[in-house]
């Protein structure tokens, strides 16, 4: 083998090594998008996160937050675990019946077999004795379904707030944007439950659909008013585009819909939907 051939090869192997490492590099510079959709029963729920690779930092996005069966069949199956664990072991022969789908792993040694909740009546807890453990078990997977919600949106901070956050018992969190399809509970009953607290930060807040069908009775109303003006106090741009592009007025705290429920009364809608207007204008 010729010196001049050897040559060419180490020049070529060189040549591919510093691509690769130049193609690794901006591999590593560009952000990380990460999509998640939640399994939340008859409802919806998904966060788009974005990492940025040089300051460790993410910006999340989340797409509705809301449900109307996911605590039922959660409370379900927990409750006939209980049951079946009083109850004689069966045999646990294998059959050709399909195995069931739950969220929370059964413990193995319990050999519980757990029956797919849709299975059962929708209303199927009518027919429980105890409407207290049902309702308890219910309140218990939406709070914890929030509260590791929570603790992926929670805010990037430095050691000095990690200190003064420690001290709180619910840290605050922060999202870039917040979308709500339209004013079904299933897709946003959730959102006053996920930002709870009055540090909790969304940047842009934007709601599908006429805002008289957000939480339509009179005392759900005032608390989503509330909510509002927390949001307003923390600098959310808020959004009902299918009345007015532009953000609700930052002033308007104290009844932040009064505005755009007089133009929803008048039929002053506006004339065509734009999300990426609307953030334009913000």
């Amino acid at each position: 083998m010729s010196t001049h051939f050897i040559y060419h090869i180490a020049v070529s192997l060189s040549l591919l090594l510093s691509f690769v490492s130049s193609s690794a590099s901006e591999v590593e510079q560009d952000p990380k998008v990460t999509l998640k959709v939640y399994a939340v029963g008859q409802g919806n729920c998904a966060s788009l996160e974005v990492r940025d690779a040089a300051t460790k930092k993410s910006e999340f996005m989340l797409l509705d937050i809301g449900s109307t069966s996911f605590a039922a069949e959660a409370a379900y199956r927990q409750h006939h675990q209980v049951q079946s664990s009083h109850s004689p072991q069966e045999s646990t022969t294998t059959t050709n019946r399909p195995t069931a789908d739950v969220s929370t792993p059964t413990k193995p040694a319990s050999k519980v077999t757990v029956p797919i909740s849709t299975k059962k009546s929708p209303n199927w807890d009518e027919t429980q004795e105890d409407k207290n453990v049902i309702a308890e078990l219910k309140e218990t997977e939406r709070d914890q379904f929030i509260k590791k919600m929570r603790k992926m949106l929670m805010q990037d901070q430095s050691s000095e707030q990690q200190k003064k956050t420690k001290q709180k018992k619910v840290p605050p969190i922060s999202v870039k944007t917040v979308v709500v399809t339209h004013p079904d509970t299933d897709h946003y009953g959730w959102l006053m439950n996920l930002f709870s607290q009055p540090e909790d930060k969304i940047e842009f807040l934007i709601f599908g659909g006429l805002p008289s069908h957000y939480y339509s009775q009179p005392e759900d109303q005032q608390k989503f008013k509330g909510w509002l003006s927390l949001r307003l106090a923390t600098h959310s741009k808020i959004f009902f585009p299918a009345i007015q592009y532009a953000a609700l007025a930052p002033q308007d705290k104290a009844n932040p819909l009064q505005e755009i429920l007089l133009k929803e009364k008048k039929e002053e809608f506006a004339p065509t939907f734009s999300l990426v207007h609307c953030l334009l204008q913000g």
